[in-house]
This record gives structure tokens, C-alpha cells and sequence, in this order.
């Protein structure tokens, strides 16, 4: 923590390349110890940033909805919350960073945008596929109830009408 402190004092403008050589090197707890000194608008982007590369998608997109909060047009939030919606498979709210992007003229707003119609798309394929599947197990369970009901029963009408027949 110290040696963070003494970058952060002597070195402001470089807590980025400070928080990009801690992450490289793999210690994110110090990433995200250099990153919490930044300004505010770098350090929601460098803590989305460090979470991300730690594995923590989901913490990753609360720092960035966070962010996004308190500075909405921030375009390096907007496209790593983007980024980070798509990867979760949240289609809607990565299609509304993207377009926020896309109005912006960012570069790359309409990549982003792409990616999120196409999680849309999945996402409404997916919907579509979980209808079907209902259905089919509907039908495979009335198909098993009447098994079983001629099981219970223990004769099919056809065996009964057979068997009455046989008796006389």
C-alpha cells in the first residue's frame, strides 16, 4: 500500500500504467488499490477495468454502472460496460451503451452495437426454443399419463374386449 501511495504522490498521471503492470503481473489487490487513487472518472474506469481482468465480470459492470452514474456520456465506461453486458449476456443494456456510443461517434460504437444485437438475437432464440421445449414436455407428460392410466388399470380396452371373449 505504501509503494502505491508513493506512485499515486509522485506520479498522478501514471496510475494507469501503475494499475496496468500491477494487473500484468497479476496482483489485482494492489490494481485495485492504485486504482481507488485515481480522479473519479479514471477510477471508475481503472477499478471496471482491473475487476474485468481479475474474472469479476459482475463486479466489473457495477463499478461501471456506478461510473456511468455520476458521468453518462463517459465513453471509456460506456463501451467497457458495453463490452462487459455482452460478455454477461445482457442484451438490452449493452444495446443501450452501445447506442449511447454509436450517438457519441465513438469508434467503436457501432462494434458494440453489433455485439449486443447479436446477444439480442441469441436471447430471443433462446426464448423461442424454452417455448418449444415446454410443449414437447407437455406432450411427453400427457403421453406418460396415459401409460400409466393403462398401466393402473391394467388392461388396454383392446386386452379387455380380448379377454371377454375368451372367457365365453
Amino acid at each position: 500500500m505504501i509503494a502505491t501511495l508513493l506512485v499515486a504522490a509522485l506520479c498522478p498521471q501514471d496510475l494507469g500504467q501503475a494499475v496496468t503492470d500491477q494487473v500484468a503481473a497479476g496482483n489485482f489487490t494492489r490494481a485495485l488499490e492504485t486504482s481507488s487513487l485515481a480522479s473519479a472518472s479514471e477510477r471508475a474506469y481503472l477499478l471496471t477495468w482491473t475487476r474485468h481482468q481479475a474474472g469479476d465480470l459482475t463486479g466489473a459492470i457495477e463499478v461501471a454502472r456506478e461510473g456511468l452514474a455520476e458521468n453518462p456520456e463517459d465513453p471509456l465506461l460506456l463501451e467497457q460496460a458495453s463490452y462487459l453486458c455482452t460478455s454477461l449476456l445482457l442484451g438490452a443494456e449493452a444495446e443501450g451503451y452501445a447506442e449511447t456510443l454509436v450517438a457519441m461517434g465513438h469508434s467503436f460504437g457501432a462494434d458494440r452495437l453489433t455485439e449486443a444485437r447479436s446477444v439480442l438475437a441469441v436471447e430471443s432464440a433462446v426464448a423461442e426454443a424454452l417455448v418449444r421445449v415446454r410443449w414437447l414436455i407437455a406432450g411427453v407428460g400427457a403421453v406418460a399419463c396415459v401409460l400409466i392410466a393403462y398401466g393402473v388399470l391394467g388392461r388396454s380396452p383392446r386386452q379387455a374386449a380380448r379377454s371377454s371373449r375368451a372367457q365365453r
